[in-house]
């Protein structure tokens, strides 16, 4: 009788301890879940904002992740495009178009979340050339490279020398931030430099020289003070200068819409928008006149109208050592 008793006391200890290991089991997968999904209190779940996203050919979009808590910092993450022939992705979640389609962004967490957006790239319906022209300015040009920064576009900054000279800085953190920097002759003197095409072109190759000094880069693009055809410089002579430029193999531009801030007289940024926006119309990717010098204050407002305004028109921005072909020019050349 007792060894019966005994075989059934073992007997239940040897089911016990099934059970315990059962629950060990179930207790370990699920925390090996746990730390692979990435949820572990060290680090918040993460999730884009939107899984999907259009981003259209000319700028490029950073993708938004948020966290659970909300609170928490992001983790380190490593990002991958599934094609990248249609779009790429750097570190930071930044998404470049490359060409028209769709593809795959992924984000991975270093403990092991795993997230997705699918990305659509779309040709704009137009492609803006903004430019600004007379500076650098102390007081305007700053705040203009803060706000193309923000809303991640970029533009073309025709510098006059004696201003660059003075502002060296600026001008070195408008090519460091992604912003074409073009050449506008060193005095910005019209006497001077429309006495001849050797004049013109000995006050531009100063600034020329000047600008490689500052931005360790070649300008490739330039407009002339009052643009190709102006009373200073009549139809021969500016088609002489146009001509020598592109054979050093210089992009010449004019413009087809402006802010009409080139006059003294205070104007409105309501009124520079207002006119910018009515004359791109006519244009699928119009060249737009602006000026960044000290007095500007209103274009530097009117800026911030117009980059909302095209935005939410879908339209991209570029710059114009990137104008396919030539730029538009008030001189027939032909």
């Amino acid at each position: 009788m007792r060894n019966k008793n005994n075989s059934k006391k073992k007997y239940r200890l040897n089911k016990r301890g099934k059970i315990v290991l059962a629950v060990l089991i179930v207790i370990a997968v699920a925390l090996f879940a746990v730390i692979y999904s990435g949820v572990l209190i060290h680090e918040p779940t993460i999730s884009f904002k939107e899984g999907t996203a259009t981003v259209y050919m000319g700028y490029s979009s950073k993708l938004t992740v948020q966290t659970d808590p909300s609170d928490e910092a992001l983790p380190d993450m490593t990002w991958s495009s599934s094609n990248k022939d249609i779009a790429t992705v750097n570190s930071a979640g930044k998404v470049t178009p490359v060409a028209k389609g769709k593809t795959t962004i992924t984000a991975k967490s270093r403990k092991g979340q795993k997230i997705t957006c699918a990305v659509t790239v779309k040709k704009p319906l137009k492609t803006i050339y903004l430019t600004f022209d007379d500076g650098p300015s102390s007081n305007i040009t700053p705040k203009l490279i803060k706000l193309l920064k923000e809303n991640n576009v970029h533009a073309t900054f025709f510098i006059v020398g004696y201003e660059a000279k003075e502002n060296e800085k600026l001008v070195k953190e408008e090519s460091d931030n992604g912003n074409c920097i073009g050449i506008h002759t060193y005095t910005h003197d019209y006497t001077q430099i429309y006495a001849s095409k050797a004049a013109y072109m000995s006050d531009f190759n100063k600034t020329k020289k000047l600008l490689k000094e500052i931005t360790g880069k070649t300008p490739t693009v330039c407009r002339m003070p009052g643009g190709s055809n102006n009373g200073y410089c009549n139809a021969s002579l500016g088609r002489s200068i146009v001509k020598e430029l592109r054979s050093q193999g210089f992009k010449v531009t004019d413009w087809e819409a402006s802010y009409g801030d080139s006059t003294v007289k205070p104007t409105k940024a309501s009124t520079l928008a207002h006119r910018a926006i009515k004359e791109i119309k006519w244009y699928d990717s119009p060249v737009i006149l602006a000026h960044d010098s000290s007095e500007k204050e209103t274009s530097y407002e009117a800026t911030k109208t117009l980059l909302k305004y095209f935005k939410k028109k879908n339209y991209a921005f570029s710059t114009i050592d990137k104008y396919k072909g030539d730029p538009p020019l008030f001189l027939q050349m032909n």
